[in-house]
Order: structure tokens, then C-alpha cells, then sequence
């Protein structure tokens, strides 16, 4: 495979991902995890009581992934 042809590949695949945040949505990939949005917020004045808001990417790893990763790192 050339790689012009690799970089459309994953150019795609992050855009359909990027697709799907902005129109609300989580995003599940079997075996790997699932990603989600979050809305986050940080007082900026404490007397004000002003809240800047900022969105967060969340990941959450499959039960599968969490397996593997936790037998590679087992201590003997």
C-alpha cells in the first residue's frame, strides 16, 4: 500500500471521529475502548462566580484491553 494511500486512509478515519463529536456523539472501537466528550469548567473569579467552560476528550478502555495491558505489567 503507498503511503499517500495510508494517509488518506487515516485522514478519514479521524475525520469521521472528529464528525461524530461534533455532532454529539461517542465514539466505541471494539477491543480498544470507547472515546467520549466532557464538559469541563474551571471558576476563573471565585467572588464573580464566572465559569469558563472547555470540552475534554475522555477515553475509557475496553475489559479486553484492560486484561492485556494488566498481564503484560503482572508482577511475578
Amino acid at each position: 500500500m503507498l503511503k499517500s494511500n495510508v494517509a488518506t486512509i487515516i485522514n478519514i478515519f479521524f475525520s469521521s471521529i472528529v464528525d461524530c463529536f461534533q455532532d454529539g456523539g461517542n465514539v466505541e472501537l471494539r477491543t480498544l475502548g470507547s472515546f467520549s466528550i466532557k464538559n469541563c469548567s474551571f471558576i476563573v473569579n471565585k467572588a464573580a462566580n464566572s465559569h469558563n467552560q472547555y470540552l475534554r476528550v475522555h477515553f475509557r478502555s475496553s475489559k479486553k484491553l484492560s486484561a492485556q495491558i494488566n498481564s503484560l505489567f503482572k508482577l511475578k
